[in-house]
């Protein structure tokens, strides 16, 4: 059933759109929009409604914290150097358990995220639950503005050399991972803004925004230059630089006449100081400026209000707004959460293992346009008197106003502080695709109401049906997609057997095309005609899905020694290749039945895909013949409950048809599980020695 999205903004179509894709498909999305759109309102808000389990990750420790997540780094084991196809990572046991309940994956602040990052995710993904679907399987909802602050890799160093080899020259924004140009990303762009009101305001910040303003728009920016500026109260000093920040606020503390308290945090537990959304050590006099750093509209105040310390003892301060309300400011506890599968409610909760506890706030007369991201000012001094140094900076500190009127400068804003990276915008083209975006979202709510309840085979059906719509149209690319996407879901294959018998060739002589019709010939029983089309594409490139395709074609021509061939060569290809790719459940299906014409042991296959697919019940079959065939029986206790199907598979009388309707008839899970741990207990008995033992033995 989809999920009702009448909670949100009625007026927000985009929102809405995005809503329906995390709710009811398990496709990767991309949500961007402009400063103060609502994206981190509708992170929240699609982990209230929607009945998934969320996995929060961000690329720094501020940024996780703030969306009460995890760093990306942490959470998967990531070196801090750029990631490699060799990299290895250390996912610890816990992020394992976590990761085979969770859902979706949220990555915030992604316009920071390097793509080395995303396809480090996917190589972990997929070899963690062993299948070749992009991030193994996981729905991952990317959030951030491109047009922002941008991953920071240093020049002329060995990760920069690295990046470029991989993917070539350019910033290593996270749209560019291999995984990424496999797939349709849509990219959906919010459009309505709920932080400024004014129109003549909102049209400059779109400009500066993607780097297109122009010089009228400059000069109207420019009128708010204030060459012997006077701070006034309750603004803050906004500038690129870490020390020119600290420098202001520290010579403006020492120049107050008054007595000074420090205040310390009590941090318990796992929480690192320089992740801290505020100081460890709090100095601060009355009369000093500062910033709030967390939303309390109970108490009045939010992430970013102004505000003058009026009073201070050793366990009290005293804050007074603009307004001339005054705030008894209280300690806070910011916690550094894990996130923790509950088996009991089946739902993702977040397990604090440390926290900092401070009074919730910063000396504000200046801070970094960095830190200043998610908040919003009244007024603002933006101090260029030394520059900016990345793209998007200018932006950044401009949209944090709710209007020009609360806006001066140190020095006049000029064409370059407002370039913006050309990559981006060639890419932020391709933003609110409503046509792709509709296809994928029609398209993939038929497949993962399958996908959703494990009916692989149903799945199958359905991607195989989606793809010859593609060939209709002519969009072979598209049409490919889907095939591929056909044979990382798919387990047994043969529920396809015969479904393209009536579907006709493509003309093309293109690599696609070939590929294309290989599919069509070897699902349209047509097993000779695949081999061909198999074989040039072959001829042109590696590709594990027409090996594949010629393999099950000669196993159905009952050509098994050739097929055994060509699975030894994936197998190789997938375990030893530059790119290693998964095992997966098709894959291991087909080696035991591969081996098992040939006469090869099949049990180590059949204890893989017991792990990977328990509701399998073609893998009881397979055994029960390896086990016959072996002449021997399963030794089980007598006096156990739940033993009617181990009576059953020792019995020579049933035959296999009858077996397998009485293990798709039982209901009872501990009866199957009392199957499974049985059998697995007695594959010692049956030859170990399997095709990839074989592999080894050959490679040595």
């Amino acid at each position: 059933m989809e999920k009702n999205i009448s909670t949100l903004d009625l007026q927000n179509a985009e929102q809405q759109k995005a809503f329906d894709l995390v709710a009811n498909t398990n496709n990767c999305l991309f949500i961007t929009g402009k400063a103060g759109t609502g994206k981190t309102t509708f992170i929240k808000r699609i982990q209230e409604e929607i009945n998934k389990n969320f996995l929060v990750l961000a690329p720094t420790g501020i940024a996780a914290i703030t969306v009460g997540g995890q760093t990306m780094h942490s959470f998967f084991g990531f070196p801090m150097q750029a990631i490699g196809p060799h990299t290895n990572t250390m996912l610890s046991y816990e992020s394992k358990c976590i990761l085979e309940e969770t859902d979706t994956i949220i990555i915030d602040e992604v316009s920071m995220v390097r793509c080395d990052m995303v396809d480090g995710m996917d190589r972990c993904l997929r070899m963690v639950f062993k299948t070749n679907m992009p991030f193994g399987g996981k729905q991952v909802v990317f959030v951030g503005d491109l047009f922002q602050l941008p991953p920071i890799i240093k020049s002329n160093s060995a990760d920069a050399e690295m990046l470029q080899d991989l993917y070539g020259a350019g910033t290593p924004f996270f749209y560019k991972a291999f995984v990424l140009k496999r797939m349709n990303l849509p990219k959906i762009e919010f459009q309505k803004v709920y932080r400024q009101r004014d129109e003549e305001f909102l049209d400059i910040l779109n400009k500066m925004r993607t780097g297109e303003v122009k010089a009228e728009d400059l000069e109207l920016l420019n009128q708010h230059v204030s060459k012997n500026f006077e701070e006034q109260d309750f603004s803050v000093t906004l500038t690129a630089f870490n020390k020119m920040a600290e420098k202001i606020n520290e010579e403006k503390l020492c120049a107050i006449q008054s007595e000074e308290f420090c205040y310390q945090a009590k941090i318990q537990n796992e929480f690192k100081k320089n992740e801290a959304p505020v100081p460890e050590k709090l100095r601060l006099k009355v009369g000093a400026q500062v910033i709030f750093c967390r939303n309390n509209t109970g108490c009045g105040y939010m992430n970013g209000t102004i505000g003058k310390v009026s009073e201070l003892g050793d366990d009290k301060i005293q804050v007074t707004l603009e307004s001339g309300k005054t705030i008894d400011v209280k300690e806070v506890t910011w916690d550094n959460v894990k996130s923790k599968y509950n088996r009991q409610t089946h739902k993702m909760e977040t397990q604090v293992v440390g926290t900092f506890t401070q009074y919730p706030l910063k000396l504000a007369w200046a801070i970094t346009i960095h830190r200043s991201q998610g908040m919003t000012f009244d007024r603002m001094h933006f101090d260029l008197s030394h520059g900016t140094f990345l793209p998007g900076q200018a932006y950044v500190a401009i949209s944090r106003l709710r209007s020009l009127d609360g806006l001066t400068l140190s020095n006049p804003i000029r064409p370059y502080h407002v370039t913006q990276n050309q990559e981006v915008r060639v890419f932020a083209n391709s933003y609110n695709d409503t046509e792709m975006i509709d296809d994928v979202l029609g398209a993939e709510k038929r497949i993962y109401q399958y996908l959703s309840t494990k009916d692989y085979d149903m799945a199958s059906k359905t991607c195989l049906i989606l793809m010859q719509d593609k060939i209709r149209k002519n969009d072979y690319r598209n049409a490919a997609l889907m095939a591929k996407r056909m044979f990382d879901i798919m387990l047994d294959d043969n529920c396809l057997l015969g479904k393209t018998q009536n579907a006709q060739l493509l003309k093309d002589c293109s690599m696609t095309a070939n590929f294309l019709n290989a599919v069509i010939c070897l699902y349209g029983n047509r097993y000779e005609e695949a081999i061909g089309y198999t074989d040039m594409v072959l001829g042109r490139r590696t590709c594990l899905e027409a090996m594949f395709i010629k393999g099950r074609a000669l196993y159905e021509l009952k050509r098994y020694d050739e097929a055994y061939d060509v699975t030894f060569q994936i197998v190789s290809i997938s375990q030893e290749g530059e790119e290693k790719k998964a095992i997966d459940k098709k894959l291991l299906l087909f080696e035991a039945r591969v081996n098992e014409h040939i006469g090869n042991p099949i049990a180590p296959f059949c204890k893989e895909l017991f792990a990977l697919c328990p509701e399998f019940r073609s893998t009881y079959i397979m055994l029960r013949n390896e086990f016959q065939n072996s002449h021997i029986g399963i030794l089980y206790d007598k006096e156990e409950e739940h033993i009617e199907l181990l009576e059953a598979f020792n019995d020579q009388s049933l035959s296999q048809q009858d077996f397998l309707k009485k293990t798709q008839e039982c209901t009872d899970e501990k009866e199957l599980k009392m199957l499974r741990r049985y059998l697995i207990k007695n594959m010692q008995k049956l030859t170990p020695l399997n095709l990839r033992d074989k592999l080894k033995k050959n490679f040595s």
